[in-house]
């Protein structure tokens, strides 16, 4: 029934004022019309208020202004076409209200950045396991967190890795040097904490016997008890160990903590060696040193700030070192000293080196993390590459001054059930199976820089 009906209903039957041939009814439904249209009009802007009902994308774009949203947050939607318009409507007051439950849990948070980007991504985070938290930490500093994203319009909504790394890793190097005993350099750690050096030896002539690199600063030092032959490289790393060339080395390396003879107080500090056993070149079997189940030795750790690191080889001193760990064919013509009164040309200015060195440390960067999105982000909705949205979309979502890197997961190698068919297939068996990925857990914590010293 019509407002205009209801209204005559009111009048007295015998009138019979809801013929519409009546001048009555003429008067009554004229008064109406604009009183019908104001209705119909408040009601639909009442609708438009409120996010649950509105009919329009215009107004839902307009509500989400409430919130610094724009049409950009929302063009993955509005562009895809394949969608019903009320499934459009849908998934965006779907986004504008978990965007809002973000902001009421607290922004800057690891949670809040995983949260935004599963919210842009059309996924949600899940648990691995029933009773399981939703994001795990993945190392022992809580540095690192991962979840699985579940991602609608996939296949099965299949689930997907995100991970995100606080203080990422970025590789910082200083390049190869000529060395000779008691060289020194500075290095530079300007990271949140300090790192394992990676160190690399290659040996010059017959000179490069037990050589060491030290730091007084951190009182750490590395020694490896053997000699480097002419144009080999040893290579020092605290994972993957010591290697000359390709042969493994560990057992022959020496690590020690302490005190170094004139660059500390007499009772500053103490000499503490790590390895007690002489197992190497000089002193045992090199096939027992080579194979005898040896570990990966520690590094030194470059600590944060600035810090000098010297590099020194076995020289001869009579009746204080060992017949074959030394270096006896050394220059016997006199060194120029800086702020003395040697003869110009009675002095050698240029020793020839005893290695060149080179080295490097993985640095954790400050106020900084890094997001990985898994590899297939963004094929549902039909976004070739949802890096660079992702990481605008996130200045939103991270505290100030601090630096966010966005990267892809590569992908994996397959193992377990699936079954290699086709270079051509797109679904069926070896497409979709369940199956085990390896994946380099540490690959993903670094992050490109061009930093070197």
């Amino acid at each position: 029934m019509s407002k205009t009906d209801r209204i005559l209903t009111h009048l007295p039957t015998f009138y019979r004022a809801g013929h519409r041939g009546k001048l009555i009814y003429e008067v009554v439904e004229n008064l109406a019309t604009p009183v019908i249209e104001a209705d119909t009009s408040l009601f639909r802007i009442q609708r438009a208020h409120r996010l649950k009902v509105a009919e329009n994308v215009q107004d839902v774009l307009r509500l989400a202004a409430a919130l610094n949203l724009t049409p950009f947050h929302f063009e993955d939607i509005t562009s895809n076409t394949k969608l019903p318009y009320d499934e459009r409507l849908a998934q965006m007051r779907e986004r504008i209200v978990r965007i809002a439950r973000v902001h009421l849990a607290g922004l800057g948070t690891p949670a809040a950045i995983m949260e935004a980007a599963a919210i842009f991504l059309n996924a949600r985070l899940v648990a691995g396991q029933p009773d399981a938290p939703v994001i795990r930490h993945i190392d022992r500093e809580r540095y690192s967190h991962e979840a699985l994203l579940q991602i609608s319009g996939t296949p099965d909504n299949a689930k997907q890795r995100l991970a995100l790394h606080e203080n990422p890793l970025a590789r910082r190097k200083w390049n190869a040097r000529e060395c000779r005993p008691m060289d020194h350099w500075p290095l530079e750690n300007r990271g949140a904490e300090p790192a394992s050096l990676i160190i690399t030896i290659t040996g010059v002539g017959e000179r490069t016997v037990c050589p060491e690199i030290f730091s007084p600063v951190s009182g750490e030092g590395i020694v490896f008890n053997g000699i480097v032959p002419d144009g080999r490289t040893l290579r020092i790393d605290a994972y993957s160990g010591a290697y000359l060339n390709d042969v493994p080395v560990d057992a022959w390396i020496w690590h020690y903590q302490g005190a170094q003879q004139d660059f500390g107080a007499f009772d500053g500090a103490m000499l503490a060696q790590e390895e007690g056993s002489d197992i190497g070149l000089l002193s045992g079997d090199p096939d027992e040193a080579a194979n005898g189940g040896a570990r990966a030795r520690p590094t030194p750790r470059l600590p944060v700030g600035l810090s000098e690191w010297y590099f020194n080889v076995s020289q001869g001193v009579f009746d204080g070192a060992r017949f074959d760990g030394t270096v006896y064919h050394l220059p016997d013509d006199p060194i120029g000293i800086y702020d003395s009164d040697p003869v110009f040309d009675a002095s050698v200015f240029e020793l020839p080196p005893s290695a060149v060195v080179a080295g490097g440390w993985d640095e954790r960067q400050r106020c900084a993390f890094k997001l990985m999105l898994p590899s297939t982000a963004g094929a549902a909705d039909g976004a070739a590459n949802p890096t660079n949205r992702i990481a605008s979309i996130l200045q939103r979502f991270k505290a100030a001054g601090i630096r966010a890197y966005v990267d892809t997961a590569r992908p994996a190698w397959i193992l377990g059930e699936g079954i290699l068919r086709s270079a051509d297939a797109k679904e069926g068996p070896g497409i979709a199976s369940d199956s085990t990925t390896l994946r380099s857990t540490t690959d993903d914590l670094f992050v490109e820089t061009e930093a070197v010293v």
